[in-house]
């Protein structure tokens, strides 16, 4: 909107408020009222000027003409617009003070003449008009001012154009010294006035009734009540002051009237507040509202009570003695009050004027202050006689004092700057000379620096040497994007792009890191000038100004060609280092292990003591050799984790099955109190046995003899908790911060009494962790230790009570079977001639059908003439890698699902090339522990079934236990009573039933008739708390007690059933 469209716009809208003021009226005295109309022509003058103030004049002035008949205000008004706005535009910024100019000048010369002459008034009434109008002007001359300086004070910030910027002092006092004094002194004037006038009017009304009560009593004197005698009596009563009289009927109508009695007449009849039974009759139409009241009479009624049809007693009396009265004393006050406005105009003026002027002076006397303080001249400020200015004026004194001093100072400080700036310069060429040279002497390390952007400012001599580009080439031409390798920076960005949570691509990739946290080192492959690819690590940093800004980073490269080689080097000197000390050690180990079995033969007591010697310092030896390979990949980052989301129960029973004879061999119980029933975790299940292991054999190796070590699990919200709790001698507090250290031990005796390399927990650590865990320990010496770890959590607890008394250990069948593992054939893979005969010995000895291949060719081709149901294999084989041979097996369907256990002096280096493609494998490192094998074979025999079972029981805790020890290797339903069995039975399909014999509904041997009529091909196996008599073992495949199971039993009798009879449902001759 422009400019013109603004000032019409508001143009007519104070227009509007001109007109609407003026028909807002403000009585003050009898006769006199303000009126408002021109706030808006005064508001106009001081934001619009001259001409749209005349229009806002103009339309205010109309209603003047409607409400007095005449246009002679009009004139008046425009007049005042023009006149206040040429003084304001003209320096007098005070609107009060211009609009009482104006009136001053125009009301005797033009105003009062006009009054007298043209309308014809009488001179004293012209005076007050006069004088009227020119207070009503200053009065909202005075609003007007305020309503602006609100207007800036509240909505001014610099932006608003048609508002003044500041507030004038002066003119701010002014206005409140006139508001305060105006208020002052004219409301006492006005309300006395207001107490005349209603001091009259009761005096009048005081008079009225007398004469009225004189007149009634006349009446009642009468002796008859003719209209005569009536008239004559009022008419008695009429020379006492009274103008007419009359008796009024019910209906309002005189019945009796003497004198003239002027009410009856067209006029308007205004009751008065100030007195009872007081009012006055006014003409219909009148001059003026005075004139009015002056032609009017006031009338007086008095109830009559005793008098028939009758209602009322009315005297008239003229109004116009008493209106003149009033007049006259509003004259008088009228005169005073204007009097004091302009003695307070001018008072308010003077003061204004004086308490600025200081402020003036100051004002004036620091114009030319900061020249003065800037060449350090003598500044000298007024003084005042008021205590405030005097202080501000002594400071501003003392002020310029100071900053004269300053100023003298910061020159002396200039040029001491200078001086130093020059001997800075000087320093700072040499520094730069002096890094010039560094630069150009780090021949063996590239520097390169960047802009923002990733543009090369800076390429020194060993970044050249290293890539082969000169500095010409690169500088302020191309980003070190150039020397990477595409698919590696790639790789890289998509790895910060998930880590960061947004897109980074291109030089950001090499600069996200450094920018948030300030440097970074990696390693790189550089491309070459010719091509060839040379490994480094790149530390990036950024580069800040003095505001801790970045301006650009700076890349340190250093080859590390030759510690590649060495890494190399180490890495084939350790894996061939473990493939020769493994394999014969294999060897030595498993032999030592059979003889001390006594499967060989007796052994005398003394041979028997030699043999445990050797056979104890060969598991050491393999336990050492395994840390020792485990620490150094978990540094290199090349130990493979296979995770998968499976229940922690299952592998908490699984550990302490197998660590059981360990502390049976040390004499300490192995208790597992678990809270995580159903609960599952991501784990590689291998590693966490691993670590549960090391935590175990620890506890056992510190607790003395008769002890126990309590396993307890339990799970909070987002996390499981496992805990290993011994009774030994504690852990020293001070030693605890290196506990999880590499070779940490408390006292170096521990290893030649306890034995261990002080790896196990720093690999337990890192194993932890690299699960996503953490692990720490509580311990107090003298009393124990518990080490407990924290693993999250994939499903919430269903919590079950402290179940693993209600089993226990039992190394007696209840009902054997011992042709059961001659079923299985196994055909061992192994270069080794040695370690094959170990391993058919200790596998027949189980009770499986061995056969041996010593390269891959005679492996492959055994496999094509025969089925096997197990395959032992090792990975480096004289012919073909083992690897190869697992995915040659994976890719034929007939060997596709044959179950594979890796016995490899390269374990480690076969899973991770694997990285989890290939399922129904288990790995077991050289040298072979044989109770570990034959477990790894059983599980892979068990898993190669896929068997469905059904436990008939009615003890859910019993269920559980027994879900955990089989769900590893079989599905499992669960019937609760004899009723839901038959149900199962007639619906699905079962390998085997587990069976309980007490049930809510009846006897478990019910069931079995119907068992063999409906599925006859499922195993039967009876799982009882108490013995079962000899004719019940004809009727059923096998019986097992319930205080005497282990999960070992239970999933081995489960197999080989399950196995058997699909060995006698396809006709295979079972032996």
């Amino acid at each position: 909107m422009s400019v013109l469209a603004k000032q019409t716009m508001a143009t007519l809208l104070l227009a509007v408020v001109a007109f609407a003021g003026n028909m807002i009226s403000l009585p003050l005295f009898f006769g006199v009222h303000f009126i408002f109309g021109s706030v808006a022509v005064m508001l106009a003058v001081n934001l619009l000027g001259l001409w749209p103030a005349v229009l806002v004049a103009l339309a205010g002035g109309s209603y003047t003409w409607i409400l007095w008949g005449h246009p002679y205000a009009i004139v008046i008004l425009a007049l005042e617009a023009f006149a206040v706005s040429v003084l304001y535009r003209r320096g007098v910024k005070n609107l009060v003070l211009a609009d009482l100019a104006f009136w001053v000048v125009v009301s005797p010369i033009v105003l009062m003449p006009l009054d007298v002459i043209v309308i014809g008034m009488e001179a004293s009434s012209a005076i007050m008009i006069a004088l009227k109008q020119a207070l009503n002007g200053v009065f909202n001359a005075l609003i007007a001012g305020l309503l602006v300086k609100l207007l800036i004070w509240y909505f001014q910030n610099g932006t608003i154009n048609w508002l003044p910027a500041k507030v004038r002092l002066q003119e701010l006092l002014f206005d409140a010294l006139l508001c305060l004094t105006l208020i002052a002194g004219m409301a006492p004037i006005i309300i006395n006035n207001q107490n005349n006038i209603i001091n009259n009017e009761q005096r009048l009304a005081g008079e009225l009734k007398l004469v009225a009560e004189d007149a009634v009593a006349r009446l009642q004197q009468q002796p008859d009540r003719s209209f005569e005698s009536q008239k004559e009596a009022l008419s008695r009563s009429l020379s006492q002051g009274a103008s007419g009289m009359a008796i009024l009927n019910l209906n309002g109508t005189p019945t009796v009237q003497v004198g003239d009695l002027h009410s009856v007449l067209p006029g308007e009849i205004q009751s008065l507040t100030s007195a009872d039974n007081l009012s006055i009759w006014l003409p219909k139409s009148g001059t003026n509202l005075v004139n009015r009241w002056k032609a009017g009479l006031y009338r007086y009624q008095l109830p009559i009570a005793d008098q028939p049809n009758t209602n009322t007693l009315l005297i008239e009396r003229p109004a116009a003695p008493l209106i003149n009265e009033i007049e006259k004393s509003r004259n008088q006050s009228f005169m005073v009050l204007s009097g004091i406005s302009f003695l307070s105009i001018l008072a308010a003026f003077l003061l204004s004027r004086i308490l600025i002027q200081p402020l003036s002076r100051l004002d004036k006397a620091s114009r030319h202050l900061p020249e003065k303080i800037r060449y350090q001249a003598s500044v000298v400020l007024p003084q005042s006689r008021v205590a405030e200015y005097a202080v501000l004026s002594t400071s501003l004194q003392d002020m310029s004092h100071a900053l004269s001093d300053n100023f003298r100072k910061l020159e002396k400080a200039e040029e001491n700057l200078t001086e130093e700036v020059q001997n800075r310069t000087q320093e700072l060429a040499r520094t730069s000379d002096l890094l010039s040279n560094i630069l150009a002497a780090s021949t063996e390390i590239a520097i390169i620096a960047t802009d923002k952007r990733g543009l090369i400012t800076l390429f020194n001599t060993g970044a050249e040497r290293l890539l082969g580009y000169q500095s010409s080439e690169v500088v302020d031409k191309v980003s070190p994007a150039l020397f990477h390798v595409t698919e590696e920076v790639e790789e890289r960005a998509q790895t910060l792009t998930d880590q960061l949570n947004r897109p980074i691509k291109g030089f950001d990739t090499f600069v996200a890191i450094p920018t948030l946290e300030g440097a970074e080192t990696c390693e790189w492959c550089y491309i070459h000038k010719q091509g060839h690819y040379i490994p480094v690590t790149l530390t990036v940093t950024a580069i800040y100004d003095d505001r801790q800004t970045i301006t650009g980073f700076l890349g340190i490269a250093q080859d590390i060609t030759e510690r590649k080689r060495h890494e190399q080097m180490k890495n084939e000197f350790i894996s061939t280092v473990s493939h020769e000390l493994r394999t014969p050690l294999t060897s030595v180990s498993g032999a030592l292990s059979l003889v001390r079995s006594g499967r060989l033969g007796e052994i005398p007591d003394k041979a028997q003591k030699i043999l445990d010697t050797a056979h104890r310092n060969s598991e050491r030896l393999t336990l050492l050799i395994n840390d020792l390979l485990d620490i150094e990949k978990i540094a290199a980052g090349q130990l493979y984790f296979d995770m998968h989301v499976q229940p922690i129960d299952s592998i908490l029973e699984q550990c302490l099955e197998e660590n059981k004879a360990y502390g049976a061999e040390r004499q300490v119980d192995i208790i597992l109190n678990s809270e995580t029933a159903d609960v599952e975790v991501r784990v590689d299940k291998q590693r966490l046995k691993q670590v549960m292991a090391n935590l175990i054999s620890n506890a056992i190796k510190f607790s003395p003899d008769g002890a126990s070590v309590v396993i307890d699990s339990t799970v909070n919200e987002k996390q499981v908790i496992v805990s290993v709790t011994d009774q030994g001698c504690g852990i020293a507090e001070d030693f605890r911060p290196k506990l999880f250290e590499k070779f940490a031990q408390a006292d170096s005796t521990d290893t030649r009494q306890k034995g261990g390399t002080g790896l196990g927990l720093a690999i337990t650590r890192e194993l932890i962790e690299n699960m996503s865990g953490t692990i720490n320990v509580e311990s107090t010496e003298g009393k124990g230790s518990r080490f407990y770890f924290q693993l999250p959590l994939y499903e919430t607890a269903n919590m079950k009570p402290t179940v693993q008394d209600r089993l226990t250990d039992s190394s007696v069948g209840d009902k054997p079977d011992p042709d059961m593992d001659a079923f299985y054939n196994i055909l061992v893979v192994e270069d080794d001639p040695d370690v094959a005969s170990l391993l058919r010995i200790m596998l027949e000895d189980s009770g499986y059908r061995v056969e041996i291949s010593h390269d891959g060719i005679t492996a492959l081709s055994a496999l094509e003439a025969k089925h096997y149901d197990l395959i032992s294999l090792d990975l480096m084989l004289p012919d073909i890698d083992g690897l190869d041979i697992i995915r040659r097996i994976r890719q034929h369907a007939e060997t596709a699902d044959i179950p594979i256990v890796v016995v490899s002096a390269k374990m480690e280096e076969g899973r991770l090339a694997l990285n989890g493609d290939v399922e129904n494998i288990e790995w077991l490192a050289k040298p072979i522990e044989h109770k570990h094998l034959i477990s790894l074979i059983q599980q892979q025999l068990l898993n190669a079934t896929h068997a469905t079972i059904l436990h008939v029981e009615d003890d859910m805790d019993l269920h559980r236990i027994v879900h955990a020890m089989v769900s590893d290797y079989m599905t499992v339903d669960h019937a609760l009573t004899l009723d839901q069995a038959q149900s199962l039975i007639s619906q699905h399909t079962y390998d085997a039933i587990l069976l309980d014999i007490g049930l809510p509904d009846g006897v478990g041997w019910n069931l079995i008739p119907q068992i063999k009529k409906i599925q006859p091909t499922a195993s039967i196996i009876v799982l009882t708390g108490e013995e079962v008599g000899a004719d019940r073992y004809d009727i059923v495949h096998d019986v097992l007690l319930k205080r005497r199971l282990t999960t070992g039993k239970l999933v081995d009798v489960i197999g080989k059933r399950v196995k058997r009879k699909r060995l006698s449902s396809s006709n295979e001759p079972v032996r």
